[in-house]
This record gives structure tokens, C-alpha cells and sequence, in this order.
């Protein structure tokens, strides 16, 4: 359907994120995942010897950013396509992405769907923004962290322990209630902190320090 595989490049530098993307994008057979990185400095060395396409890169990494990589990436190949995901939606830094040149900025609790929908809009040299980086664009004022606010000690404990991937059953067994708490739990965090998915609660609870 869209002709060759598009060869990605993934940084961020918590595995757990390579892996998940590494895996989704492995289910589309437009995609091939041909490297992926915890180092940003290791990414634009592999660009310049190896065929790649397509670069997904974390915003705020240790050592170098992806803005600080996204830009010595543009300045060797100013037509490589780059998408940036992040866990802040902050206003000024989705409209520094848009500034350098990225094609898309994406929040990392975007649904799987979306997420492979934008990628592949970028993919044809479109520009990609989701529905809650536009909001965010439009209500500067919007702070996600006073989420972290609402969580119950009972929802963080949770949070800590599908991060271990333990499944509702296993959640249940190890609390002492029942699946269909702990399914009622599962619902409220996805309300309070905003993300889609299980994943999506795991990068919450890194961004905010839950985790041990």
C-alpha cells in the first residue's frame, strides 16, 4: 500500500519506550525499525553511515535533548523527516519543534492508532500536530503536572505495578480485590492523568517520579 518500507530510527532514553514503539510499528508492514537508541549522541553518526528515513526522538533526554539532536540532524539532511514525542505539553515547546523544523510533535499517551496515522502523514510530507498539542497551543496556561494531584495512594500502588506488567488478574491477587476494582481503578487513572493505554500510565508515572 505505500510502496517501500519507510526505515525508522528511535531514540529515547528509557528502553521501555524503544521497545513499545519497536513493537508497534513492527505490526505495519510499511515500517521497518533499523535502529534504537538510549544514546542521542549515538543517533546522527548512524544517519550519516546507514539508509534511514524517519527519526522518532524522546524531547528531553540527559546529555543531549532531541531539539539539540533534531537540529544537527536537519542541518546534515534538512529534508530528513523527524518526529518528536514528549510527555510535556508545553506551548513553547511545541511551537520551538515547529520553529526547527520538525514535522510532528506528538504527546507520548497518543493512542497506538494516531500515532502510526501521524507518522505515516509525515511519511508523505505532511505536518502533524494531535489534537491535545493544538489545545495545549490554544491554552497556554494548561499544566499537566497538578494531575499528579488527584491520584490516590491506592491508583499510585496500581500505577507501580502494571509498570511491572502484571496483568489486572495478577493486580487483584497481589491487593486482595477484586478484577473488576481493580478495572475501576484502571479507568480512573486513565481520567485523571489524561493517557490512553497502559503504557501511556507508565511514562506518567516516570515523568512524575513514582516510580522506585
Amino acid at each position: 500500500m505505500y510502496g517501500a518500507k519507510t526505515k525508522v530510527v528511535i531514540v529515547d532514553d528509557h528502553k521501555m519506550v524503544l521497545d513499545s514503539l519497536s513493537l508497534l510499528l513492527s505490526t505495519h508492514s510499511d515500517f521497518e525499525v533499523v535502529a534504537a537508541f538510549t544514546d542521542a549522541k549515538k543517533v546522527l553518526p548512524y544517519i550519516k553511515s546507514f539508509d534511514a528515513d524517519l527519526l522518532i526522538t524522546d524531547s528531553r533526554m540527559p546529555v543531549m535533548s532531541g531539539f539539540e539532536l533534531s537540529r544537527e540532524v536537519l542541518a546534515y539532511d534538512g529534508d530528513f523527516k523527524i518526529v518528536m514525542i514528549s510527555m510535556i505539553e508545553d506551548p513553547a515547546e511545541i511551537r520551538r519543534a515547529m520553529d526547527l523544523g520538525i514535522s510532528a510533535y506528538l504527546p507520548k499517551f497518543l493512542s497506538s492508532d494516531e500515532l502510526v496515522t501521524a507518522i505515516r502523514d509525515v511519511v508523505r510530507g505532511k505536518k502533524y500536530l494531535s489534537n491535545e498539542s493544538i489545545l495545549t497551543l490554544n491554552t497556554p496556561a494548561a499544566d499537566g503536572s497538578k494531575q499528579l494531584n488527584g491520584l490516590t495512594v491506592r491508583e499510585i500502588e496500581i500505577i507501580r505495578l502494571i509498570a511491572q506488567e502484571l496483568s489486572t488478574s495478577e493486580i487483584a491477587e497481589k491487593l486482595f480485590i477484586s478484577v473488576t476494582t481493580v478495572e475501576t481503578h484502571r479507568k480512573n487513572l486513565f481520567q485523571k492523568t489524561g493517557v490512553k493505554n497502559a503504557i501511556g500510565l507508565v511514562l506518567f508515572a516516570i515523568k512524575n517520579g513514582l516510580l522506585d
